[in-house]
């Protein structure tokens, strides 16, 4: 549930996009990529 919660969450702040297809699958922002790239290697 934790996780769950955690992927609304990021939603929410526009973090994760949420794509719609036969499964549910979430894609990282742009931007959130990029900070991902920068300072957590």
């Amino acid at each position: 549930m934790d996780i769950i919660k955690g992927l609304q969450s990021l939603t929410r702040r526009f973090l994760v996009t949420k794509l719609e297809n036969d499964q549910k699958l979430y894609t990282l922002s742009a931007v959130f990529k990029e900070y991902l790239r920068i300072y957590h290697h």
